[in-house]
C-alpha cells in the first residue's frame, strides 16, 4: 500500500493490490489529483504478499517526453514544485510517477498517475492580477439619456441587438420601444460609446482584477456599496471631464458616464481543466457583455444592483467557442442616474486587454 500525505493535512490511501510476476511488476495505475506545491510523502510500499519493501526509494516523473529523477528518498516529504533535480516541477499536466530502487535506477516496482493543477487547484499558471484599461466617456446631465425624466426603473433586457456592429459597438433595437429602458432613441444611444465633441469627453481608465487566494481561480474587481472607504461605489471620474456632479445621499459625484473595455481570452477544453469558465457582473446601471461578438450578459436599463452570469462551457455552442480558439469579450457599462453606482466583475477567464484608443470613431 502507498500512502500519500498532502499539505492540506489529509491522508489519501492508495489501496489497490499490486501483483508481481517474478521480478517484474504488473503495473497498477493510481490516480491522484494534487496541486503544485503539494507534498507527497511515501510512508511505505507493500508488495502483493504483504511484505514491506521499505528502504531507499526514489520517484521519477515521466511527462511523456523525458524522465525526471526526483531528489528524495523514502520517508522524505518533498513539495512537487521542488521535486526535479533540474530545478522544479514542470508545471500543470499529467505525470506518471514510478517507484524504483535507489540503487538500481533501471528498476520499476510500480507507478501511479497524478494530475498536477495550478496552485491550490486554481487556473494553471494564473497571474495574480489582470489589468484592463477601458475608456470612460463623461456626459453632462443635459444629455437626453442621463437622469431621464420619464421614469421606468428596473432591469430591461433586449434593449440592444444580439450582435455588435462592424465597429464592435452595441446597437439599440428599434423594433422595441427604447423608452422602456429610459433611452431617448438611436441618435442619443449612438453617442454612448463613441467620441462626440461637445457631448462627451473620453478618459482612459484602468481596473485591476485580483486573483482570489481561496483556490477558486476567480478574478474580481469590485467597487460597491457593500464595501468601505475608497472601495465603496464606482465613481472613476469624480472631478474630471465635465464634472457635472450631483450631491445625493451617497455624496457628491460625477454620475453620468459610460465605460467600455475590449479584451480577448483563450477557450480551452473543459476536460483539460478543473474549473468552469464563467463571467459574472453585479451592479448598475446598463451592462452588456458580448463574447465572440454575441450578447452573453444583458442587464439593460436604469436599476439597482443586479447580477447576471454566463457559463461559457454551457453556452459554448451558442457562442461559437471551440477549444484552442481565441475570442473577444467586449464589455459595455453605463451609469445614468443617481444615487448609486455599483460595479463588480468576477471571472475565471484570463482576460487579455485589447489596447483601447482614445480616438474612437466619431458619432455620425
Amino acid at each position: 500500500m502507498i500512502k500519500t500525505l498532502l499539505t492540506s493535512t489529509f491522508v489519501v490511501a492508495m489501496t489497490a493490490q499490486v501483483a508481481f510476476a517474478g521480478s517484474d511488476p504488473e503495473f497498477t495505475t493510481y490516480n491522484l489529483d494534487v496541486t503544485v506545491g503539494s507534498t507527497i510523502h511515501i510512508l511505505d510500499y507493500v508488495n502483493a504478499n504483504g511484505q514491506s519493501l521499505g528502504g531507499d526509494f526514489y520517484f521519477a516523473y515521466d511527462d511523456g517526453e523525458s524522465w525526471h529523477l526526483s531528489d528524495f528518498n523514502a520517508n522524505t516529504a518533498v513539495p512537487l514544485i521542488n521535486a526535479d533535480l533540474d530545478g522544479g516541477n514542470h508545471g500543470p499536466g499529467e505525470y506518471r510517477i514510478y517507484m524504483m530502487d535507489a540503487h538500481d535506477p533501471d528498476s520499476s516496482l510500480d507507478h501511479m498517475t497524478i494530475r498536477v493543477t495550478g496552485s491550490n487547484g486554481a487556473v494553471p499558471d494564473a497571474p495574480q492580477t489582470i489589468e484592463l484599461t477601458g475608456i470612460v466617456r463623461d456626459f453632462k446631465i443635459s444629455h437626453p439619456d442621463m437622469q431621464y425624466p420619464n421614469k421606468s426603473f428596473g432591469v430591461k433586457t433586449n434593449l440592444v441587438d444580439a450582435t455588435l456592429d462592424a465597429g464592435s459597438k452595441p446597437v439599440l433595437r428599434t423594433d422595441l420601444d427604447p423608452h422602456r429602458g429610459m433611452i431617448d432613441g438611436p441618435d442619443s444611444f449612438n453617442q454612448w460609446f463613441r467620441d462626440v465633441p461637445e457631448v462627451n469627453i473620453s478618459i482612459p481608465y484602468p481596473i485591476i482584477l485580483q486573483l482570489a487566494q481561496d483556490g477558486s481561480g476567480v478574478y474580481s474587481y469590485a467597487r460597491e456599496k457593500q464595501l468601505t472607504g475608497d472601495l465603496k461605489y464606482f465613481f472613476p471620474i469624480d472631478g474630471m471631464g465635465w464634472n457635472d456632479s450631483q450631491s445625493t445621499s451617497t455624496g457628491t459625484h460625477n454620475f453620468y458616464f459610460t465605460y467600455e473595455i475590449h479584451t480577448e481570452f483563450s477557450y480551452s477544453d473543459p476536460s483539460d481543466r478543473d474549473y468552469e469558465m464563467i463571467f459574472s457582473f453585479t451592479g448598475d446601471d446598463d451592462v452588456w457583455v458580448f463574447i465572440n461578438g454575441i450578447l452573453a450578459v444583458d442587464i439593460g436599463g436604469v436599476h439597482g444592483q443586479a447580477t447576471r452570469s454566463i457559463n461559457l462551457d454551457n453556452a459554448a455552442a451558442q457562442l461559437g467557442l471551440q477549444p484552442g480558439g481565441t475570442y473577444t469579450l467586449d464589455f459595455f457599462f453605463a451609469e445614468r442616474h443617481t444615487t448609486e453606482s455599483n460595479f463588480r466583475i468576477e471571472t475565471t477567464l484570463q482576460l487579455i486587454e485589447v489596447p483601447p484608443t482614445t480616438i474612437s470613431p466619431l458619432y455620425d
